[in-house]
């Protein structure tokens, strides 16, 4: 196993990585304008998604913590001894029974009994909290076999344990949590639930599980929470410890079902597979979310360890995410788009994957440690700031998917590179129309198996020093027609741009490696900077284009290390040598440095 960076010593390495500076002049300018405009009419944005809502869907009842104890049921809870005010329950040695809706309000503890909800009417049951300690030896400590609704809440200033310490549950027994409900259930309060499940999930419903307030501390030996239908959360504070997935909703059958919406909350997940899954879409609008998977460092190929997973859609539209993930740290079997949030991310496999397209349109993406960067069959960057490191490809757009996920019968995703297709082109590309992209990458800092299109925005590729990879690999064309970019990266494998970009671009061949720490400068025949960058690392071969440079003009790109070229841009790709003498610029893959092969591709 690879050794794993920690968060803050890979946020540490961002900060001092430093990266390209833009000196924005009036084109410039004017190109973000029209990057904008195109950002909101990309036709390869999601299509094909089943969410019903974008946002949770919580009932005033599920928001509300008051209630009258004057008009509730009161249970005093004791072994052996538990006593009953009020009406709709029943006690028979240490199991409570509620048989029809209304409040009630629990207090006292039980070392090994049950509450059990069995309520044929139409009414919600509503179970207040009031620090009690429940533990249940073989089976859930509160399962509910029938009800219209459950919602269970806490009391301000309580602490409120429920524990299952059985070592295993029953085949036969379906309560396998230590809160279990066969219909809805609700979470709320201003207290706090401490739960604990030995060898089952913390707290499962079969139907909807709804959380919109509270403080949670769910230790469990399966998924810390789960929900069949969906799991829809408003707000709380979540600390989950779990041998299984942090989150899940299981129900792969229905396609408007068994997904997940965060709207908020805070989540601190320290998952042995995955942190947060849903079988069908994922929806994160504001929640700020601290996921680790797989801490023991035991790897079962056959297993998932990624952090936000989903099976269909995922969209991020806000919230702060740090991962760190032995797999994939977001992952969809559809599609992915980011437009907003903060998101960082470290991962031994893909920072970001999606089986079809992968978009990202806004918010801060820092992928700080990967194999493979930002994958998708197609990936698409109309806005936000985006900074990958890649041990592998930064950005790679290829076709193919993994295998099904399905979580209800155990078949899960499993761990590894995902199975993409190899060998020529296809309906596959890499669309740059606006945000700022900084890309790292030991393999080949672009790759599509496609095409790649540039229409704004600014991107930079730092790409590999040598080898066999190169700053930018692709398939069929890679046009550009508006937009900053620079790519630095080495000689061997170098590609340009394509001749049918109507944006000019210059390609330096250099004589010798220059090293990291570089400024590169761009001046037009006035001296005027149109733009700089400086190196994240050694390189031999540089291209740059911005929506300043015209055909016919000539313009000097300076080093700062006492050198400069002079180059008259002549066509759509004008390719040279350090001394401004014309060499053949490649356009396929397998460059091998330009004529002849070596570095500096001259003749």
């Amino acid at each position: 196993m690879k050794k794993r960076l920690s968060i803050t010593s890979v946020l540490l390495a961002l900060a001092l990585t430093g990266g390209i500076v833009y000196k924005v002049t009036a084109s410039q300018t004017e190109e973000a304008g029209i990057a904008t405009s195109l950002a909101g009419t990309s036709t390869t944005n999601l299509t094909s998604s089943t969410a019903t809502s974008t946002t949770g869907e919580y009932d005033e009842e599920d928001m509300e913590t008051a209630y009258d104890e004057g008009t509730a049921t009161l249970i005093t809870l004791a072994d052996d001894s538990s006593t009953i005010d009020g009406e709709g329950a029943e006690v028979a040695d240490n199991t409570i029974t509620l048989t029809k809706g209304g409040t009630y309000v629990l207090t006292g503890s039980l070392t090994n009994g049950q509450i059990v909800v069995s309520s044929t009417d139409a009414k919600t049951v509503r179970i207040i909290l009031n620090g009690v300690e429940i533990t249940n030896e073989t089976t859930a400590a509160i399962a509910v076999s029938q009800a219209e609704k459950t919602i269970l809440t806490t009391v301000e200033n309580t602490t409120n344990q429920i524990n299952a310490t059985a070592e295993s549950f029953a085949a036969t027994d379906e309560a396998q949590a230590a809160i279990y409900s066969e219909d809805d259930l609700t979470l709320n309060g201003a207290g706090t639930l401490e739960v604990q499940a030995t060898a089952g999930h913390g707290i499962q419903s079969k139907n909807d599980l709804k959380v919109t307030s509270g403080n949670y501390m769910i230790d469990s030996g399966n998924e810390g929470i789960k929900g069949k239908d969906s799991v829809q959360i408003l707000d709380g504070t979540f600390t989950i410890q779990a041998a299984n997935d942090g989150i899940q909703a299981t129900n792969a059958e229905e396609t408007d079902k068994g997904y997940i919406i965060l709207d908020g909350g805070t989540y601190t997940i320290d998952s042995e597979t995955d942190g947060i899954q849903a079988e069908t879409y994922l929806i994160a609008n504001n929640p700020t979310v601290v996921i680790t998977t797989n801490s023991s460092g035991t790897v079962d190929s056959t297993q998932s360890y990624k952090g936000l997973k989903a099976s269909g859609e995922m969209t991020i539209t806000g919230g702060t995410y740090t991962i760190d993930s032995v797999d994939d740290s977001i992952h969809s079997n559809s599609n992915v788009t980011i437009e907003g949030g903060t998101l960082n991310l470290t991962t031994e496999d893909d920072g970001i994957h999606a089986d079809e397209t992968t978009t990202i349109s806004g918010g801060e993406v820092h992928v700080l440690n990967s194999y493979e960067g930002i994958e998708g069959a197609n990936v698409v960057f109309s806005g936000g700031n985006v900074t990958v490191v890649a041990t592998d490809d930064g950005v790679n757009a290829a076709g193919g998917s993994t295998t099904n996920e399905t979580t209800e019968t155990g078949d899960e995703n499993q761990f590894g590179a995902d199975s993409f297709q190899e060998g020529g082109s296809g309906d596959y590309s890499i669309t740059i129309e606006g945000g700022t992209i900084q890309v790292d990458a030991e393999g080949d800092g672009l790759d599509s198996n496609g095409n790649i299109y540039m229409t704004g925005g600014q991107m930079t590729v730092y790409g590999p020093v040598s080898g066999g990879n190169s700053a930018l690999d692709y398939d069929g064309t890679f046009d550009i027609s508006g937009g900053t970019l620079y790519t630095l990266g080495s000689a061997e494998m170098a590609q340009s741009l394509s001749e049918t970009s109507t944006q000019p671009s210059i390609q330096i061949w250099l004589d010798s490696e220059l090293q990291a720490g570089e400024v590169v400068t761009l001046t037009d025949n006035q001296g005027n900077v149109i733009s700089e960058v400086t190196a994240a690392k050694a390189f031999s071969n540089l291209i740059v284009s911005d929506p300043a440079i015209q055909t016919g003009e000539t313009y000097t790109v300076e080093f700062s290390s006492g050198t400069s070229t002079a180059v008259t841009v002549d066509s759509a790709v004008t390719s040279v040598d350090s001394a401004g003498a014309a060499v053949e610029a490649t356009q396929g893959m397998m460059g091998g440095g330009g004529p002849g092969g070596g570095m500096g591709g001259r003749q």
